[in-house]
């Protein structure tokens, strides 16, 4: 048998406890014609039913994703809620009837005896002790379903404390005091129930999570230092986990590869963000220039990924990759300093040129013409705050040029610079 969850745990001891309340306080209330504390029976009776549905509402709740519910279990939770609020309701609504015939009809002789007294005084501290366990572990764990749990003990405090003020003062010769107690301890179910079931309501209908967690996604979202522009951000929650859907728009000469890892940066800053959550990227292409167009190289295929860092920075990377492997660096050409020595604007772009004579060198030996290609050279440019890198691919040239047998060289120099790119714009 599968260990318990901390929620099942908590969620079984107040089904425990509230089934012995409901019980000592119902005989107490009868033999002493208590109606507020035949109140407090009937109410511990529905914290009892409303414990009961929530341990087998966090049950179904932390079950994982399966087949037939691919977003998980989490509604149980407020199904259970809502559920508990409609048996408070009616529970309610009962004492508050009965309480008013008794007022109008002068009321009954209630027998304020010290057992009774003493029973509203264990009430209270055995609900002070459930307040403080279920608020604990609803805070830790998002639990609704618990949460419910500890408003519905706080409530019994203060219905507790009304019932214990009551039958003091019916010692003191007030037998209405009784009845106006129950009276006090209806309405306060009835307000705690209405309020419970309002807020389960809102989650069931994936109303917008409260709390601030919407701006929180974005705000994470927009950290990611993608030049990625969010179209929209859906967001609802259930069972204390939130569920976002997110569509981005990239740059459109963004290739598949480096979109897919847009996407999971996404995803990964808003599960930093809001623990727990459940995120959907979509990207799609935002209309800006294609490649060809920025780069203003006619149609020559290039392999474009993004980076998260800056271009200096991504160059660094680039030049100490290339170093851990015993390339030579033969050029790192800054165009944005060179244009702004010139006295003219232009973001920030940097070439490099690197190579190994004795993979460019049998290349040559073959077909001279394709020195025009050699050394290596990967371009890193500023996009509109979006830094972007860019090589050609090497093994396309093998038809254009009459390397033979050598053309294994240009897979080979295909490899490498895919994985010195990868190496540069690494997010860590």
């Amino acid at each position: 048998m599968a260990a318990m969850s901390i929620q099942q745990r908590t969620a079984l001891s107040s089904v425990a406890i509230a089934a012995m309340l409901a019980a000592i306080k119902l005989i107490v209330g009868l033999l002493s014609h208590s109606l507020g504390m035949i109140a407090e029976a009937i109410h511990s009776g529905t914290d009892f039913v409303a414990a009961l549905l929530t341990f087998f509402a966090v049950g179904v709740a932390v079950r994982p994703p399966d087949r037939e519910h691919p977003f998980g279990h989490g509604k149980a939770e407020h199904l259970s809620a809502l559920g508990e609020g409609a048996v408070l309701v009616v529970a309610s609504i009962a004492i508050a009837v009965e309480a008013v015939m008794r007022l109008a009809s002068g009321g009954h002789g209630v027998e304020a005896q010290w057992y009774v007294i003493a029973v509203a005084g264990v009430a209270i501290v055995l609900d002070a002790g459930r307040f403080l366990s279920s608020s604990r572990v609803a805070k830790a764990e998002s639990s609704a379903a618990l949460e419910a749990n500890a408003l519905h003990f706080a409530l019994d405090m203060v219905g507790s404390s009304a019932v214990l003020i009551g039958l003091l003062l019916v010692r003191s010769g007030h037998q209405g005091a009784d009845a106006v107690a129950a009276l006090l301890v209806a309405g306060l179910v009835l307000f705690s129930a209405g309020r419970m079931m309002r807020r389960n309501v809102q989650v069931l209908m994936d109303r917008v999570p409260g709390s601030g967690a919407q701006e929180t996604a974005r705000e994470a979202i927009e950290s990611v230092g993608a030049a990625v522009s969010l179209r929209r951000l859906r967001m609802r929650e259930a069972g204390g986990r939130h569920f976002a859907d997110v569509v981005v728009a990239v740059p459109a000469q963004t290739d598949l590869e480096a979109a897919h890892s847009v996407a999971s940066a996404i995803e990964h800053a808003v599960e930093q963000a809001l623990p727990g959550s459940d995120v959907v990227v979509h990207v799609e292409p935002d209309g800006r220039p294609q490649r060809a167009a920025i780069l203003g190289i006619g149609q020559m295929p290039l392999t474009t990924v993004m980076s998260p860092h800056t271009v200096a920075q991504t160059g660094d990377r680039l030049a100490a990759a290339l170093k851990r492997r015993g390339i030579e660096l033969f050029a790192r050409i800054d165009h944005g300093a060179g244009a702004r020595q010139a006295g003219m604007d232009l973001r920030d772009e940097e070439l490099l040129v690197f190579g190994d004579p004795r993979a460019g060198t049998p290349l040559m030996q073959e077909d001279p013409a394709i020195g025009y290609e050699l050394p290596l050279r990967v371009l890193i440019w500023d996009a509109q705050g979006q830094t972007m890198v860019a090589h050609r691919p090497m093994a396309s040239l093998a038809g254009e040029y009459e390397v033979g047998e050598q053309a294994a060289i240009l897979e080979r120099m295909n490899g490498l610079l895919d994985q010195l790119v990868a190496e540069a714009v690494a997010a860590s």
